[in-house]
């Protein structure tokens, strides 16, 4: 069910190329979901932002997409690429802000549009935006168990799909007006409303498009198994399994003791991992040569988490030692889930409160087993 406002934001997600990825959009999607309440879908350019406009057509129709945010890029006009089309298939009074930069003239707004906004990823002005669009909002109600905003976008298009291709076909012979849209879903949903659950579940929840690569919750059986299965192993298991990690990093442990590095790169079956104890907001990368980066990029992500709070900036190392590293192994042999290897410990400086609070967090979440370097359970 929806049942918070919804924000669509087009920035890159590679602009700070120091720090391999673009922290200031990081933090204010965290700082949009976080701080305002804000479900936040994020496009990387106006490309997929209009490839998604069937969604967010249905969510501005019934009042669940509350604001557009596009960043002035460095070498394109993209943002006025998306302020044309929101008024063009939205409305010609929906709420946009642009963040100004990019290397050419920054943009200033429009004179002629009042409904476009111009505010920085940390002005003030950004906040009380959002906080007004979201005031006074209410959640729509929920119908036919769609519980989720994906769920309900596919299913309003595909109601009205299936009421075209059932009733109205080429022509509209036999009919004294075409219904509008919203008629159409109406009456679409109350024939579904006669068939069975399956149904449902086969015609729109089966169809959900699959996004980027991201890791799913494991299902409980299978992970509490595999969790034990990990605590109940002997020395030489834990040794085997710690030969496993290194061979999944292209490291082949040596007879004699040390490893044979077999390739530069950790592969595209590990992928880099950084959380902040505090926030429990976590970085996961798997690009090229980039999973030592993970630590980096989260520190300046939340760096600008505090800058957009507190409308200033910040030193974006003052939390560098809460910072806890790891390594995602998603395709271990006897393994279902994912094993997340943290480096914790005295040796790293982890605060033993900020590893159990670390702990309690990825058990919970169900996603991958915490272990650490002895290749034994994190506990909480």
């Amino acid at each position: 069910m929806v049942n918070k406002p919804v924000v669509a934001y087009i920035e890159s997600s590679s602009d700070n190329h120091m720090t391999g990825g673009n922290y200031h959009r990081e933090a204010l999607n965290f700082f949009l979901r976080e701080d305002c309440g804000c479900e936040v879908l994020l496009y990387e350019g106006d490309y997929d932002f209009e490839e998604d406009l069937a969604r967010l057509k249905q969510y501005a129709k019934f009042n669940i997409l509350v604001l557009v945010i596009v960043a002035q890029a460095q070498y394109s006009d993209e943002h006025e690429r998306v302020i044309n089309c929101v008024r063009t298939n939205l409305s010609p009074r929906f709420p946009i802000n642009v963040i100004p930069g990019g290397f050419t003239e920054r943009f200033e707004g429009r004179t002629d549009d009042p409904a476009v906004h111009v505010n920085d990823h940390m002005d003030k002005g950004l906040e009380e935006l959002v906080r007004s669009l979201t005031a006074n909002w209410k959640a729509p109600i929920d119908w036919l168990g769609a519980e989720t905003k994906d769920d309900q976008a596919i299913l309003m298009s595909q109601l009205e799909n299936a009421y075209r291709t059932h009733y109205l076909g080429d022509n509209d012979e036999g009919m004294f007006g075409t219904p509008d849209v919203n008629s159409q879903i109406v009456s679409e949903a109350l024939r579904l409303r006669l068939l069975p659950s399956q149904f449902l579940k086969a015609e729109f929840d089966d169809t959900l498009p699959q996004g980027r690569t991201s890791f799913d919750r494991i299902e409980q059986s299978v992970y509490a198994e595999e969790l034990a299965k990990i605590r109940a192993m002997t020395e030489a298991e834990r040794n085997q399994l710690s030969d496993a990690l290194s061979r999944a990093r292209g490291h082949e442990p040596s007879p004699g003791g040390g490893v044979f590095v077999t390739r530069a790169s950790n592969g595209p079956d590990v992928a880099g991992f950084a959380i902040d104890p505090l926030t429990l907001e976590t970085v996961v990368i798997n690009r090229f040569g980039l999973h030592a980066m993970a630590a980096e990029m989260l520190r300046y992500r939340i760096g600008a988490i505090e800058e957009i709070r507190s409308h200033d900036f910040v030193d974006k190392y003052g939390r560098e030692t809460y910072i806890i590293e790891g390594l995602i192994f998603t395709k271990i042999d006897g393994f279902q889930t994912p094993l997340l290897q943290l480096f914790v410990g005295e040796f790293q400086g982890t605060e033993p409160e900020h590893q159990a609070k670390v702990a309690r967090f990825l058990l919970a979440e169900q996603k991958y087993i915490p272990i650490n370097y002895d290749m034994k359970v994190i506990e909480g």
